[in-house]
């Protein structure tokens, strides 16, 4: 998975405003027509299971940043870009296919 730099400069603010959580959970959920729609949540270390995947990403100002998923989510990873827009009519975050192009808050991916 690819963040940019303005996601990762979002997340490391939304992690600064709170302490307790130190990870960020990107997850996934199947919906129809072979549409898969992501969420992330931050959330406490001692949420996060050995069977996780940790991901590790460093800011422009050397923050790192922790991303958390599970092993069933990782595939569905590859070839996704994590962005966050501020300046659209719907700001937040926007996952992309890079293989596809297809952007939104739900990506069809190729299988």
């Amino acid at each position: 998975m690819h963040i940019t730099e303005a996601a990762k400069d979002h997340l490391a603010y939304l992690l600064k405003q709170n302490n307790e959580k130190s990870f960020i959970r990107v997850s996934l959920t199947s919906g129809g027509c072979k549409r898969t729609s992501y969420s992330i949540a931050l959330v406490a270390a001692n949420s996060v299971k050995a069977s996780d995947l940790i991901l590790e990403y460093i800011t422009t100002s050397s923050q790192a940043l922790h991303i958390v998923t599970d092993r069933h989510c990782q595939l569905h990873l590859i070839g996704i870009e994590l962005d966050y827009c501020e300046n659209s009519p719907n700001d937040g975050w926007v996952f992309s296919s890079l293989q596809t192009g297809k952007t939104g808050e739900e990506v069809s991916l190729p299988i």
